[in-house]
C-alpha cells in the first residue's frame, strides 16, 4: 500500500518565521486529512480551546489549504503508511496546548508526518523557523494555487485494507512524545542538543 503525505507553508505568518500544516491520506482518494494549529493570537502560549486547531477529512485537502491562504506545498508518496497512527496523533495534538517552544505548528506537522511514516524528517529543532524546515523537507514542491492532490498518482495506488472510522479513534501520543517509551529520551536529547547548538551558532555569528 502507498499513501501520500504533504506539508503546506504560509511564508508570511509568525512575524516572518512562517507557518506549516499537514495533510495525509487516510483512505486514498476518499478521505484525506488536513489540519494545523494556527494560533492566530501570535502569543507564546494558548490552551487547547484557544489555539485555533483545525482538522478536516475530505476528498480535496488542497481546498482547505487555499481557504487558509497557504502558499506552497511539498508532497511525498509513502510506502506502507500508518494512517491510523497519524490520525491518533492528530487527535492527541488537538488536546494539548500550544507553546512557542516544543509544541508549535512545526512540532505538530512533524509528529503527524512521522507517525504516518514519512522518512528522513529533520527534527523540529534543526531549524526553529517553520518556513526553513519546509525548505529542507524532501518532497515535490508546488504552489498551492496550482496543486492537484492526485498529481502523478495511478488508479492502482492505495489499498483495500478496511480502516476504522477515524472518528472512533482515541488520541494517542507518538512514541517519541511518550515519556514511557525509550525513544522519548533520545528524541528530547536531540531536540535540546540542537537547540543549544543553534544558540552557540547565533552568538558566534553576532560576535
Amino acid at each position: 500500500m502507498k499513501g501520500r503525505a504533504a506539508v503546506f507553508v504560509r511564508y508570511r505568518s509568525g512575524d516572518g518565521a512562517g507557518h506549516v500544516g499537514w495533510a495525509f491520506e487516510y483512505e486514498p482518494r476518499k478521505r484525506i486529512d488536513a489540519g494545523s494549529v494556527e494560533n492566530h493570537t501570535g502569543g507564546i502560549h494558548a490552551d487547547a480551546s484557544h489555539m485555533d486547531f483545525w482538522n478536516e477529512l475530505s476528498s480535496d485537502p488542497v481546498a482547505c489549504m487555499r481557504k487558509n491562504e497557504y502558499d506552497d506545498v511539498k508532497f511525498v508518496d509513502v510506502d506502507d503508511p500508518d494512517p491510523v497512527r497519524a490520525y491518533q496523533t492528530v487527535r492527541w495534538i488537538e488536546k494539548h496546548a500550544y507553546t512557542a517552544i516544543l509544541r508549535n505548528c512545526l512540532d505538530d506537522a512533524y509528529d503527524v508526518l512521522r507517525a504516518y511514516g514519512v522518512a528522513d524528517l529533520e527534527p523540529p529543532s534543526h531549524d526553529w523557523f517553520p518556513k526553513n524546515w519546509f525548505a529542507h523537507f524532501r518532497g515535490t514542491q508546488r504552489a498551492v494555487a496550482e496543486f492537484d492532490w492526485n498529481e502523478g498518482q495511478t488508479q492502482e495506488s492505495g489499498g483495500n485494507e478496511k480502516l476504522p472510522d477515524p472518528r472512533s479513534l482515541e488520541p494517542q501520543a507518538p512514541d517519541w512524545r511518550n515519556p514511557l517509551r525509550a525513544v522519548f529520551s533520545l528524541f528530547r536529547l536531540e531536540l535540546f542538543r540542537d537547540f543549544f547548538r543553534g544558540l552557540v551558532h547565533r552568538r558566534r555569528r553576532r560576535g
